[in-house]
């Protein structure tokens, strides 16, 4: 479904390797061209090729790959593996592969047993090919945000003052799992009071405490494509302080997604919110990018940044997440997703819960 385009992109025809990893290392790009909506596929392999691409797997996971529709050959071990690539490369002196996620060992054992090869990073071309989606990869993304949205709402429910930052985690993947969601990419962020004021955090036994802000990033799966939102609460009474910041973050989210439309650099995406924070007292507070890219990854290529240069393409599928992060005193972030069109955006993520500050009681 997806070769025409990444070769297209790539401008010659060469057979791609595209060599899996062990499940938490797997290459998204064999999941992309082959469509395979379940299995690990741990060491599998596959060729993309212009007239036809084949999936090189184990025995364990072969069935699933049939169901795909793939073309499949099953090896019985490494070197059978090998073996296959060996034969089915054979009379092409040129092969791509994906630079950014083979792993040195796999491409000297590569370059060991067919040292006729000539292997050639096509990672940018499969990053590139991957920006811009399908109506039915923004459907999957657009389920995997709906699910998000029901999780979230029903999660809050549980907030009581005492429970601990990884009980209400353990509540959040219950009710994305309950709702729908395939197994989540990655653990969500669960950060109270304090906490909140680090972008990247590991939920703890942090306890809950009235005036506590609540800030949550997660993700529902939907076919291997990830949604990623980003929430932020207070638990009891919000400050005045606490107020200020959301209302500055609000008004950054607004304006970045009021900026993307096709044609426009991403670095001007990111100073569309960047501004409205650093116009105000809390300058210099945001301290990352306004996004990226989501699909089969939670930071798929390209993403937003004050130096950035990339031109947003209709059909892109980005987020957009202005922030600030006071330490010792907490953070807001304010996360959505948002499809590319050619002169605005869509949101694809509920507003109902970034409007306005929620006070939960």
């Amino acid at each position: 479904m997806h070769e025409p385009l990444f070769f297209k992109n790539l401008g010659r025809d060469i057979p791609v390797l595209i060599v899996n990893g062990t499940k938490g290392f797997a290459d998204p790009n064999f999941f992309y061209f082959s469509a395979i909506k379940f299995g690990v596929f741990e060491a599998s392999s596959m060729l993309v090729k212009k007239g036809g691409s084949i999936v090189i797997s184990n025995g364990l996971d072969s069935q699933a790959a049939v169901q795909a529709g793939c073309n499949v050959k099953v090896f019985s071990s490494r070197e059978n593996m090998l073996e296959i690539i060996k034969k089915e490369l054979e009379g092409h002196r040129d092969v791509g592969i994906n630079g950014a996620k083979l792993a040195i060992g796999t491409y000297n054992l590569l370059k060991e047993f067919m040292p006729d090869k000539n292997f050639i990073d096509v990672s940018e071309d499969l990053a590139v090919t991957r920006q811009v989606k399908t109506g039915e990869e923004q459907k999957h993304l657009e389920r995997a945000c709906k699910i998000s949205a029901i999780a979230y709402d029903n999660a809050l429910e549980t907030l009581k003052e005492g429970m601990t930052e990884a009980e209400f985690q353990s509540h959040l993947i219950h009710e994305l799992m309950l709702n729908g969601s395939g197994f989540p990419y990655a653990e969500p962020t669960v950060a109270f009071g304090e906490n909140s004021a680090y972008p990247h955090y590991s939920a703890s036994g942090r306890k809950l405490k009235k005036g506590d802000i609540v800030l949550a990033d997660f993700g529902a799966t939907c076919n291997r494509y990830v949604a990623d939102v980003t929430r932020t609460v207070v638990f009891g009474r919000a400050s005045k302080k606490q107020k200020e910041m959301y209302e500055t973050v609000r008004e950054a989210n607004k304006a970045g997604i009021k900026a993307v439309r096709a044609g426009v650099n991403g670095m001007k995406v990111d100073l569309a919110g960047r501004n409205i924070i650093d116009s105000t007292k809390f300058k210099g507070k945001f301290i990352h990018g306004m996004g990226h890219g989501i699909g089969l990854e939670i930071h798929d290529h390209p993403g937003f940044g004050p130096t950035s240069q990339f031109v947003l393409k209709e059909g892109m599928v980005m987020t957009i997440e202005p922030g600030i992060y006071l330490s010792g005193f907490g953070g807001v972030r304010i996360e959505d997703d948002v499809i590319v069109g050619k002169t605005s955006a869509k949101v694809i993520t509920s507003g109902s819960r970034k409007d306005e500050l929620i006070e939960v009681s």
